[in-house]
């Protein structure tokens, strides 16, 4: 009982800061630009409105500026449509810009001198090059979190990138509750920065270095930044930004199950290593993942709301470990790393399993 107030009381009071640091948190994401004339010259006090469904007030808008530069900040990554309008002159609409998380994209716009009924309106490739700085990201959408083959997490996704190096290999989900750091241009394990929209959440263990796991169906992208950190970074590795999924003005929802069993993996334990000594080896005994989301509107154009849940677990086998009544050692995972064998027992009394303390019979080879 005292332990279920406590998680209360921890999930209280997590709901509270996230409600509180919700805006200051952001996708960082920017439309940047120029307005000129048919002449070149720029337009001061043009009207720019960025608008998109994945804007819960639909349109955001910003004036240039006396150098006719104009800039929108602290926006939600999707597909927007930016227009452009000053008295005198033809308006002027840009569809189909995509704009990724942690990007900086450029619009710039030339207007001609026209009634104020005609309008121009630009469709093409979205700009994919931020000029604003010198961060190399890489974006990963929905589309490809879904289809990749990996053990659906940020270190599965970073595996993939050029550039970076992980201390361990995930094969199958079967390290998707150990902790896999990843190295790029040689910074150490510490130097990772994890972000959720934005919001740095590394935790305390090991100077930030050990950290959570996460719901992989409350993403609706990751971004990856390898170089050129800004200052608001303070460590020189990889920053990972996960940017969360938002309702909407339609509920909808997804849901992913996996998993593995023993059964289907083969023994590799050779007569040569029997005859040394080495009676069972380690193997998987059970993967599962279940990861189901839901979301949608509480009030249209107002509030939203999306919630996701997961739970994710790997036992595996300990070589030449045995319990009392002869069975193999294992080790249980349940969203959480325990150190080894020996911690299985505690760690799993803590997720209400009950699991007998494995007794090592292990044999120098």
């Amino acid at each position: 009982m005292n332990s279920q107030r406590r998680y209360a009381a921890t999930l209280g009071g997590a709901l509270l800061l996230l409600l509180c640091t919700s805006a200051t948190a952001s996708a960082q994401s920017a439309i940047s630009g120029l307005v000129r004339d048919a002449t070149g010259a720029v337009l001061p006090g043009v009207t720019v409105e960025a608008s998109s469904p994945v804007l819960i007030e639909k349109i955001r808008t910003v004036i240039t500026d006396d150098q006719g530069r104009y800039t929108i900040v602290d926006l939600r990554p999707g597909t927007y449509t930016i227009t452009f309008a000053l008295a005198g002159f033809n308006a002027l609409r840009r569809e189909g810009v995509d704009l990724p998380g942690n990007f900086t994209a450029t619009v710039n716009a030339d207007l001609r001198i026209g009634a104020l009924e005609e309008s121009v309106t630009v469709t093409g490739a979205a700009p994919l090059v931020d000029v604003q700085s010198t961060q190399r990201t890489h974006v990963i959408n929905r589309e490809q979190l879904d289809a990749i083959p990996t053990a659906r997490n940020y270190s599965g996704m970073a595996a993939l990138l050029p550039g970076v190096r992980m201390t361990n290999t995930d094969v199958g989900g079967n390290q998707q509750i150990e902790q896999i750091y990843m190295i790029t241009h040689g910074s150490r394990l510490t130097d990772t920065t994890l972000q959720v929209d934005g919001m740095q959440i590394n935790s305390l263990m090991a100077d930030g270095q050990v950290q959570a796991y996460f719901s992989d169906a409350a993403n609706a992208e990751v971004t990856y930044q390898t170089s050129g950190l800004g200052a608001d970074v303070s460590a020189g590795g990889v920053r990972i930004n996960m940017i969360p999924r938002e309702g909407g003005n339609t509920f909808s929802g997804s849901a992913f199950i996996g998993g593995s069993s023993g059964d289907w993996q083969s023994d590799n334990v050779t007569p040569e290593l029997r005859q040394r000594g080495l009676r069972a080896g380690n193997r998987v005994d059970l993967i599962t993942d279940f990861n189901v989301g839901l979301g949608g509107p509480i009030k249209r154009d107002k509030l939203w709301f999306f919630a996701s849940w997961r739970r994710i677990a790997t036992n595996e086998f300990i070589p030449n470990s045995f319990f009392r009544d002869g069975s193999p050692g294992k080790q249980e995972q349940v969203g959480a790393e325990p150190t080894g064998p020996a911690d299985v027992a505690g760690f799993a009394a803590e997720q209400g399993h009950r699991v007998p303390r494995p007794v090592p019979q292990v044999q120098k080879l």
